[in-house]
């Protein structure tokens, strides 16, 4: 009696059918896939082109409309789901807030300002996003020297100091001179500003060396404006050191 000839695998009716089963299902996922990425990507696009506008407006001089349209892109991004347009959201109203300070409600608008930047660097770490985090370090750093005129001079010069210092940790000089040079230049202003309300030798010292260190950068023949604003601050605190001298002598 002749052997059985064994029927190969490939050509069973059973494996057949879980195959083309299987091809299909994975046929129809594929176009379902492409346009849920798709749709993915128009949606990105749309958020984006609606946060440019916002920075647009912010950056032509007018908060209001800006500050509008970040509290309405707020109330469509996840912070789970799309953490990094949330910060940049975030970190824009903020900057909607800092600038209208300047016209009402300043403390009020200081404090709002605060808060939106701290909910950014909640998401904008030093590990994962440095350049942003140094960005909305100093952002916080001229909230916090603008509130300081208003109240609790001292305790926000300090916290000015320290957001201005967390900066400096991404700035450096070689990567970085323009940002550096203007931080050294915030921290001096800091400091000058601490010797007048609680005078220490070492304030005036401190904010000598940080203008002088921001002079480094900021040469006479690049950045003529930086240089000369710098120079005057360091001829305040120079003046500084022979009036607490005087005072100390009567």
């Amino acid at each position: 009696m002749p052997a059985k000839k064994k029927r190969k695998w490939y050509t069973s009716p059973l494996i057949l059918t879980v195959i083309s089963l299987i091809g299909g299902a994975i046929l129809s996922f594929i176009p379902a896939y492409y346009f849920k990425i798709r749709e993915q990507r128009i949606e990105y696009s749309k958020i984006e082109n609606s946060i440019i506008n916002a920075e647009n407006l912010l950056s032509q001089g007018l908060p209001d409309e800006a500050l509008g349209k970040y509290q309405l892109l707020i109330t469509t991004v996840s912070r789970q789901l799309k953490p990094e347009f949330y910060a940049r959201i975030k970190r824009g109203e903020g900057l909607a807030y800092f600038t209208l300070s300047y016209s009402n409600e300043k403390e009020n608008n200081l404090k709002k300002a605060l808060s939106s930047f701290y909910d950014a660097l909640e998401i904008y770490t030093i590990e994962k996003y440095p350049e942003d985090y140094a960005r909305t370090q100093g952002y916080i750093a001229n909230t916090c020297l603008a509130m300081s005129e208003i109240r609790d001079r001292e305790k926000n010069l300090n916290l000015a100091i320290l957001s201005n210092e967390e900066a400096l940790k991404v700035y450096n000089r070689e990567k970085y001179p323009v940002q550096y040079g203007k931080i050294k230049l915030n921290l001096g202003i800091n400091y000058e500003y601490l010797a007048e309300i609680n005078y220490k030798e070492e304030y005036l010292k401190q904010a000598v060396d940080y203008y002088n260190e921001a002079l480094e950068i900021f040469s006479i023949e690049k950045y003529p404006v930086e240089n000369a604003t710098i120079k005057l601050n360091l001829a305040n605190s120079y003046m500084g050191f022979s009036e607490s001298k005087k005072i100390l002598v009567t």
